[in-house]
């Protein structure tokens, strides 16, 4: 991994290779934007992306301030509720910083109920702490409470911040100067927030979901789809300029396909991760992945008498209940004409894609370069079988290997960095229903598999990570043939993978980042169904200490901040609350006892009957004799 200082050097003479990188002809051109030279640039890949962990800050100081409060009356989709935003304000405007910035966020909660902010897709280089997942690390910023999120972009390109009830904005990190000369085949660039509105607030939707019922499991479908949070949003167009258009998914739980009428789009980002353009007819977004794609505008007075939408299909294989007048095709429309009369690009002229074909991740190619990871030892390979069921609490609960997460009594990060080297890489310590992945040692590659058992696509999302994606596939999980016949050799990197119905994925990463991350369906509900798992990353390598503020909302909450998931030292488990446990499938002995029994009292009752029977019939010859 590469320190700032020797980026710099390598950037210094990055103006005279572009140069010459753009007058060489054997550089690929794909219709009007080229491949992108990273030789040139001198910068190689890194198991975060194209991150530079450890950097100095050189950058300047971007300061946000967070009054989170419910801002009332916003009617989406002629409803009218209330959401959660920032500053009486909401949509929350959309943040941007530069690469290496230092990003400080002062939140005062103003809710009647704990929050967390956690940016989705951030490294968050030797600052786990600052990851925002509630109970794992940090406690919940009590009502009332200020706090300060504070971390360094040690990343660039499309992220966010989250929450189902309106909490949520894009959030983008420019590349460093000369990378985004490198990168800049564009005029011009926007975000396009692809999110779902439902009418009913979230405790109330999450109460209905883990309810005993909804033994199917049924989930919770939106209202409406929004882009950029509005009911009709629309993007003015120049004539022949070209742009990039960043596409975030807030969603929580609709995956979209993605097209734009009457142009050619081409993918150059997905989570954060810089690809070579590659041309797509559509391609597919699900909750809290990323992807950008750069098109050109038509030239005047070629097409653009007219307007052009850019769609979002929403993939309903999870509707169960989708209410009765939901729009599936949510559109935006490009704008070149802005006058009154203009009208749409004619949608007989329009070919819809064949989303059967749609977007190969697989073939995506990283602009900066990381040569494929080799498979791991075997204690660093973990496999988890992903289902849902009915558990003992009567509950349909997401699981991975029929283990639903359960929170623990302290904070995960809290257990790492209290229970004593002894103890540290334990799974045990961080309670059963944690689904912890421990690997011991900085620097150890590890592999992860998810086998889908479920119909549906679920999003997992890793945080602190952007992991080398070696198999995505709609086939079912062979253990004995598990990858593909050829691993490409620099591998797409992403932090979010969509696994279709009853496929699975295999993606691996190098454990250098310290910290306790959650691995977790990002399906809101779904998470909160119990689908969830945490990494434990080289926890004696964690430098960390939890501020004085986080330790006083802690006990005004009454969360211990040491010892192990339950609060205590060592394994001792005493008081810890575990998950419930799936339903016996069979007849267990007790079982066979009760039918042996009620055999032999059937067998009884039928004979006596037949012996009362048999003394009437007797009884009744001797009096006729």
């Amino acid at each position: 991994m590469q320190t700032l200082d020797t980026l710099l050097a390598l950037l210094t003479a990055v103006v005279l290779s572009l140069v010459s990188a753009q007058s060489n002809s054997s550089l690929p051109t794909v219709s009007g934007f080229d491949a992108v030279n990273a030789t040139a640039l001198g910068i190689a890949g890194d198991t975060g992306g194209p991150a530079v962990a450890g950097a100095k800050n050189i950058g300047s100081v971007k300061t946000f301030t967070w009054n989170v409060d419910y801002v009332e009356d916003i009617t989406r989709s002629n409803y009218t509720r209330r959401m959660i935003g920032v500053n009486n304000t909401w949509p929350i405007p959309a943040m941007v910083i530069d690469f290496n910035d230092t990003f400080v966020l002062n939140v005062k909660n103003n809710l009647d109920k704990g929050v967390a902010i956690h940016f989705h897709g951030l490294s968050q280089y030797g600052t786990t702490r600052m990851d925002g997942a509630g109970m794992m690390s940090q406690c919940l910023i009590p009502p009332g409470s200020t706090y300060t999120y504070t971390w360094t972009a040690t990343q660039w390109g499309s992220y966010w911040g989250e929450y189902v009830d309106g909490l949520r904005t894009p959030l983008t990190i420019n590349p460093p100067p000369a990378v985004k000369a490198a990168l800049n085949q564009f005029d011009e660039e926007f975000v396009v927030s692809v999110a779902d509105f439902y009418h009913l607030e979230h405790p109330v939707v999450i109460q209905q979901f883990l309810g005993i019922y909804n033994p199917s499991g049924a989930e919770p479908v939106p209202d409406a789809g929004l882009l950029n949070e509005v009911d009709n949003p629309q993007q003015v167009i120049e004539a022949g300029k070209s742009y990039k258009v960043r596409v975030v998914s807030m969603a929580a739980l609709v995956t979209y396909d993605m097209y734009l009428e009457g142009h050619d789009m081409y993918v150059v980002e997905v989570d954060g991760v810089d690809v070579q353009p590659s041309l797509q007819s559509s391609f597919s977004i699900g909750p809290a992945q990323r992807v950008s794609f750069l098109f050109k505008a038509r030239s005047a007075g070629n097409g653009t008498d007219v307007n052009y939408n850019f769609h979002a299909v929403m993939e309903s294989s999870m509707f169960e209940n989708a209410p009765e007048n939901l729009v599936y095709d949510v559109t935006m429309p490009f704008i070149y004409n802005t006058s009154a009369s203009a009208q749409m690009f004619p949608a007989d002229n329009t070919t819809v894609p064949d989303f059967d074909d749609i977007m190969d991740e697989l073939s995506l190619v990283p602009v900066f370069e990381l040569a494929a990871l080799e498979n791991p030892a075997t204690a660093n390979s973990f496999h988890w079988d992903v289902s849902f069921q009915v558990f003992t609490d009567g509950v349909n609960h997401g699981s991975f290997n029929n283990t639903p997460f359960v929170y623990p009594k302290v904070p995960s990060l809290y257990s790492a960095l209290s229970v004593g080297s002894a103890y540290i890489n334990n799974p045990a310590v961080y309670g059963a229903n944690a689904n912890a992945m421990v690997v011991e040692n900085l620097g150890d590659v590890l592999e992860i598999i998810i086998a889908n058992g479920d119909s549906g696509k679920h999003p997992f999302h890793l945080h602190g990570h952007q992991f080398q994606l070696i198999q995505l596939t709609n086939e079912t999980f062979d253990p004995m043939n598990p990858y593909p016949d050829s691993i490409a050799p620099n591998p797409v990197r992403r932090d979010t993978v969509n696994i279709p119905g009853g496929g699975y994925a295999i993606f691996r990463l190098v454990g250098q980042n310290p910290g306790l991350w959650f691995l977790h369906c990002h399906i809101e509900w779904h998470f909160e169904a119990g689908l969830a798992a945490i990494l434990v990353e080289a926890p004696s390598s964690i430098k960390e200490t939890i501020d004085s503020n986080m330790l006083s909302f802690c006990a005004a909450q009454g969360v211990p901040v040491s010892g192990n998931a339950a609060g205590n030292t060592a394994l001792d488990m005493t008081g810890y609350v575990s998950g419930p446990s799936t339903l016996y499938i069979g007849i267990p002995a007790t079982g066979w006892g009760a039918i042996v029994a009620c055999a032999i009292s059937s067998f009884i009752g039928v004979a006596t009957v037949i012996w009362f029977s048999k003394k009437d019939e007797l009884s009744e010859s001797k009096a006729r004799q």
